[in-house]
């Protein structure tokens, strides 16, 4: 699929997919010939699980760690929410 098919499959707009590309986030195959990216379903997955974390606050060094495996999904998603709780604790 293409980068727009990506976005709206994934609810991350076309220019941050390719801010995540370049941040080494996310690594689609490129179509022989034209070297357009083509993206599979599990770019989509790790696209929405970048964007959950985002909005989680957790910082992209952290979201690199947990999609090369060297830091558990759970324990980064808890920094997030204890981060965000402790910015609108009253």
């Amino acid at each position: 699929m293409n980068i727009k098919q990506a976005s709206e499959q994934s609810g991350v707009s076309a220019p941050n997919i390719r801010f995540y590309e370049k941040e080494g986030l996310l690594t689609p195959a490129r179509r022989q010939g034209n070297d357009y990216r083509d993206y599979t379903a599990g770019n989509v997955r790790t696209l929405k699980l970048i964007r959950m974390l985002r909005m989680l606050d957790v910082p992209l060094p952290t979201i690199k760690a947990v999609l090369r495996g060297e830091q558990p999904l759970q324990q980064a998603s808890q920094k997030g929410i204890a981060g965000m709780l402790e910015t609108y604790s009253c």
